[in-house]
Formats: C-alpha cells, sequence, structure tokens
C-alpha cells in the first residue's frame, strides 16, 4: 500500500491547482471553459479547505472541500475530488477518500453528476467498503442536483 498524504493548497500554488482543475473540468465536459468560478474562494473563505494528494512527494491530484451543501444535516462537503490519469487504478483515490473520512470527522456529502459514470461507481464501492455497509444514494433530482448525492457519518 502506498502512503498518500494531503497537503494544503497554499494561495502561492492557486495557478497550480487552476492548471489542474482545467484538466479536471475537461474530463468532466470537454466543452466546459476550464474556469472554476469559486477558485479564489478557497483562500479567502474559512468554509473552504484546498488540498493537494501526495504520494511519494508527487501530487497525484486534489480535493477541494467546503461547508456549502443540499442537506441540512451536512458539516462537510467534498466539492471536487480529482486523482490524474497516471495515478489511477492504483487504489490510490480510495486511500485518499478513506484518509479525508479518518482525518476529517464529519457528517458528509458527497454529489456526483449523472453524467459522470466512472465517478458513481467509485463513489459507490468506496463509501460501501469504507463504512462496511452499502451507502444510500440519493436521487439529487429532489435537492435540485442532476445526480446522486451520499450523505453518511465518520467519527
Amino acid at each position: 500500500m502506498q502512503l498518500i498524504q494531503l497537503r494544503p493548497i497554499l494561495v502561492e500554488q492557486q495557478a497550480q491547482l487552476a492548471a489542474l482543475i482545467a484538466d479536471y473540468l475537461a474530463e468532466l465536459d470537454p466543452t466546459a471553459s476550464g474556469e472554476y468560478p469559486y477558485l479564489k474562494s478557497y483562500w479567502e473563505d474559512a468554509e473552504r479547505v484546498p488540498l493537494w494528494i501526495e504520494r511519494a512527494e508527487q501530487r497525484i491530484g486534489f480535493v477541494l472541500l467546503n461547508r456549502y451543501a443540499l442537506l441540512p444535516q451536512t458539516t462537510l462537503a467534498i466539492a471536487e475530488f480529482y486523482v490524474e490519469p497516471h495515478a489511477r487504478g492504483q487504489g490510490l483515490a480510495q486511500q485518499t477518500a478513506w484518509l479525508l473520512f479518518d482525518r476529517f470527522p464529519a457528517t458528509w456529502e458527497i454529489r456526483c453528476l449523472a453524467s459522470n459514470r466512472a465517478g458513481l461507481s467509485f463513489w459507490q464501492s468506496t463509501l460501501d467498503r469504507y463504512l462496511g455497509h452499502a451507502c444510500p444514494a440519493l436521487d439529487g433530482a429532489a435537492y435540485g442536483w442532476d445526480g446522486t448525492i451520499w450523505s453518511f457519518v465518520t467519527h
């Protein structure tokens, strides 16, 4: 098992994050602009936390956490989660998710767009394994979201 680390993204690294976000957004929607409207707020708003995902001191992705959610019980949400293509298929994304859940006890909310088939499969299996039982998936349409929402508690 390779050790994953989460490190704060410094404001001086904003341009590096913006470049990686552009890759992430292009994967989700090749017609997207690549601009992330909330980027600057991750250093201006205490309710947002930007983190690098690293393996062996090398950046392999990022996670953006915040407290802006659709479900009222949520205390922490994963806004964006990205592992670069070269680092996929090795269990590193799952390790990252589990590390987040262990490091930040919360009532979590994770949302995934209906069009992101790989993301839907990843989150369902990752949550089921972490929790040790099937994590109920909510239909986001009831909350104005085009996709699936998962809510669960970590201690």
